[in-house]
């Protein structure tokens, strides 16, 4: 008998596994050859498809209205299938100025087992983000897996301070 062996591939994991089908054949001493009867057998891989979201913010700190802040939002397929249309999803933005639009690069159109892709976001600090001393932006990651079916990552945040500067002295004289 002969039996062939190969590696799963990534497109057989994304498929749920691999199937197989196989026949015997047996050339007698006298007749034509017999056939077997087909026989089929399935690996099935187990497809856990996950996302990862980290955030960070630079800088983590302003002084002055008017300041620029940008986030980067790192996805990490953290699954064992391809996932597809990975983007960010704000949910929660303190800051009083114009919320953040994230921004990611072709590379979240379709992201392998292990693959990490940097998204961004920029936000101009108002005096009311400065006067309320801190803001936080607050996001998730989703994708689509081959299920298919969206897998959306845990929350991360990411807070900027801004600390108190500068003051008014008052000197009284007589």
């Amino acid at each position: 008998y002969t039996t062939l062996f190969r590696s799963l591939t990534q497109q057989d994991v994304d498929n749920g596994g691999v199937s197989n089908t196989a026949t015997a054949t047996i050339d007698p001493p006298t007749g034509p050859p017999v056939v077997s009867k087909p026989s089929s057998a399935t690996v099935p891989d187990s497809e856990s498809p996950s996302i990862g979201l980290t955030k960070t913010v630079s800088p983590t700190a302003v002084t002055d209205a008017g300041q620029t802040v940008t986030y980067t939002y790192a996805i990490q397929n953290t699954g064992n299938v391809t996932l597809t249309n990975a983007a960010i999803n704000e949910t929660t933005f303190t800051g009083s100025g114009v919320q953040p639009v994230p921004s990611c690069p072709a590379a979240a159109a379709s992201m392998l087992p292990g693959a990490i892709v940097d998204c961004t976001a920029t936000y101009v600090a108002t005096q009311h983000d400065v006067d309320a001393g801190t803001f936080t932006n607050t996001a998730t990651a989703s994708a689509t897996s081959p299920v298919p079916s969206t897998v959306t990552s845990s929350p991360s945040s990411a807070t900027v301070t801004a600390p108190e500067v500068g003051g008014v002295t008052v000197v009284k004289s007589a």
